[in-house]
């Protein structure tokens, strides 16, 4: 990640009852010290909802600032949550950085300091001094905010070791001996392994499911009404999603606290495509979990991987349900994965700061694999589109049949209450 010097977008987060001229005072202070200042206020003449606009604002931000005072907030009807907790979320599923300040001296509704309490939790968060009036405030997140972008924080990725004994749990096992997945859907996994970390205790993993449900939920891996099943044996858990007829994905956490997502890849009756963009962007969603389970202080090894590879081409996903024809070559039917295998670490926190930036190196890895396995079986890498729009009707499941994941020794499995 290259030191932080530009103007930074910083979303301002906060219901506005009860922090009137905090809200008012902030942009101009943000614009007075060379950012720009984006709030609820600015989005109010959208065609969308404003709420909906608040979180495209998230979206478009650099650094989430959240102002935490006595009330909640007018819970939104789909959700249930405010929309300030709602923009937290959307800010924590990025990795942005994030900037909290919590106002003091004043009474808070039940729910608010249960949201606060989950803040303070999430890991990822950054407190600074609490703050008693608009005036305390404005000198705080000017520090907090010239502390940010004057971080030296360049993402280096460290060669392992010749010594180095990193040992990936592959999902995608083509031998099916190891692998935790068999079906002809392929799948995208990566996983981060932590280096020199004290072994998890046994006794944690007894809870652990429940969390890992939670976070798979929440970094969207799993749907909201997606079924969870939790498998576990004596050297770690996994959650993966129990509805077949949604394309699967799944999260375990190792006792050595390796941590492995993965999912299928969406596909038509063709197959499926991987784009070089799409697939960064699928592995940064995957390192941004990651680093919710990781040790923060950590350095670690990671490894990514497509499989199997003979239903794949490259091109545009964008033309899945839209082509006519993909050569697979003389590759149909190998079952060979292409595989990342760990070559370097990096720390742990960058996993966030960098996730993008990682997730493109190790998506240009994988694809380097595939492209090299293609050459050596004369495969085609291409796909041609449909000439003109046209209605298809796909009967059946076009990823093909699916087993129910297994772990080694097959442990019984129980559902997660959703």
């Amino acid at each position: 990640m290259h030191p932080v010097t530009r103007r930074l977008v910083v979303f301002l987060s906060s219901v506005r009852r009860g922090l009137e001229q905090e809200r008012d005072n902030l942009p101009a202070l943000i614009g007075a010290i060379g950012h720009e200042c984006t709030r609820f206020e600015d989005y109010t003449a959208q065609p969308v909802a404003s709420w909906e606009a608040c979180l495209r604002g998230v979206d478009q931000a650099d650094v989430y600032l959240l102002l935490l005072g006595g009330r909640y907030g007018q819970p939104v009807f789909d959700s249930g949550l405010s929309p300030t907790e709602e923009e937290f979320t959307r800010a924590r599923q990025r990795g942005i950085p994030m900037l909290v300040f919590v106002k003091q001296g004043v009474e808070v509704e039940p729910r608010q300091q249960a949201f606060i309490d989950r803040v303070q939790e999430y890991t990822g968060g950054r407190f600074r001094a609490g703050f008693t009036s608009a005036v305390d405030l404005q000198p705080k997140v000017a520090r907090a905010l010239a502390e940010l972008a004057a971080q030296q924080a360049p993402l280096a990725f460290t060669p392992l070791p010749a010594t180095a004994d990193v040992a990936v749990p592959w999902v995608y096992d083509p031998a099916g001996t190891a692998g935790a997945f068999t079906s002809h859907a392929a799948i995208l996994e990566c996983h981060a392994l932590p280096l020199a970390t004290p072994r998890l205790p046994a006794a944690s993993l007894d809870t652990l499911a429940d969390r890992l449900a939670e976070l798979g939920r929440l970094h969207r891996l799993f749907r909201t009404e997606q079924a969870l099943q939790a498998t576990s044996d004596p050297e770690g858990v996994a959650v993966t999603g129990a509805n077949r007829r949604q394309p699967r994905a799944g999260l375990a956490v190792r006792r050595s606290r390796t941590v492995s997502v993965w999912a299928e890849l969406e596909g038509d009756m063709l197959g499926h495509i991987v784009e070089a963009a799409d697939l960064a962007e699928r592995i940064a969603g995957m390192l941004r979990l990651a680093a919710e389970v990781v040790p923060a202080d950590s350095d670690v090894a990671l490894a990514a991987g497509l499989g199997p590879t003979d239903q794949i081409v490259e091109g545009r996903v964008s033309d899945l349900g839209r082509r006519t024809q993909a050569d697979l070559g003389s590759g149909f039917g190998r079952q060979a994965p292409a595989r990342a295998a760990p070559e370097d670490s990096v720390p742990a926190a960058t996993l966030r700061s960098a996730s993008q930036e990682i997730g493109e190196e190790l998506a240009a890895r994988v694809l380097r694999q595939f492209r090299a396995s293609r050459r050596r079986t004369g495969s085609c890498v291409t796909t041609e589109p449909a000439p003109r729009p046209r209605l298809v009707v796909t009967v059946g499941c076009p990823a093909g049949p699916a087993a129910s994941p297994a772990t080694c020794g097959r442990p019984a499995a129980r559902p997660i209450s959703t």
